[in-house]
């Protein structure tokens, strides 16, 4: 298991969303990322099934400045 802290700025978020919501069918399937310990590519799944808990980190509405703070709670597949 391995928890990965992440902050997004609203649009990085809309393309998260996205990318959980629809590509992952809301965190069902599983995705190749970079492995932060080898650096090598490697196969990963969301542990639970309510993904990723966002919360206003800092800013406004405005793009440039708001920010969202997460940790994504994965496993890494064999």
């Amino acid at each position: 298991n391995i928890d990965i802290p992440i902050t997004l700025t609203n649009t990085e978020r809309v393309i998260f969303d996205a990318f959980y919501i629809d590509d992952l069918e809301e965190g069902s399937l599983s995705f190749v990322w970079t492995d932060p310990v080898t650096g090598d590519a490697a196969t990963f799944r969301f542990r639970t099934d309510d993904g990723p808990q966002f919360q206003a980190a800092v800013g406004g509405e405005d793009d440039g400045i708001k920010r969202w703070d997460a940790t994504l709670a994965l496993e890494i597949l064999p």
